[in-house]
């Protein structure tokens, strides 16, 4: 026989009822699926929430869009907050969405740079300069804490 004490109700209905097991193995199915089913709806609603925040930050209410710098607006690959696939800040202007090779928040002369010192004939991990230079940002940059 069974030990009570370590057995869950289905193993004894199972040890028991052999002719049982297609229904219990129906019962788990169908809790798993709800499980997968809540999880879902709570991504969605996560993610909603998420869309409909970043959309507010970004709409153009009373023609005050709001820019992380000069006609850079925030969006899903500019975001003061992680965003999906990026959930590390650009190491230049600390924001989401986007890495220093693609930094919208940069003057456009300084792509393709060391991104340390900012000239063109190395790249960071030969740069023999140690601190790192002023960071070229566009006009009126503002850091992403300025937006939390």
């Amino acid at each position: 026989m069974t030990d009570p004490d370590t057995t869950t109700n289905s193993d004894f209905i199972i040890l028991e009822h052999p002719e049982k097991i297609d229904t219990i193995s129906h019962i788990y199915i169908h809790t798993i699926n709800n499980i997968t089913n809540q999880f879902k709806m709570i991504l969605s609603t996560i993610t909603s929430s998420y869309n409909n925040t970043l959309s507010s930050i970004t709409s153009n209410s009373n023609k005050n869009i709001q820019e992380s710098s000069e006609n850079t607006p925030l969006s899903i690959t500019n975001s003061p907050w992680p965003v999906l696939n990026h959930s590390s800040p650009c190491y230049l202007c600390h924001y989401y969405g986007h890495g220093n090779a693609t930094c919208p928040n940069i003057t456009e002369n300084m792509f393709n740079k060391c991104i340390r010192c900012f000239n063109t004939n190395h790249l960071s991990t030969n740069c023999s300069q140690k601190e790192q230079s002023p960071i070229p940002f566009k006009k009126n940059y503002k850091s992403p804490i300025k937006f939390l």
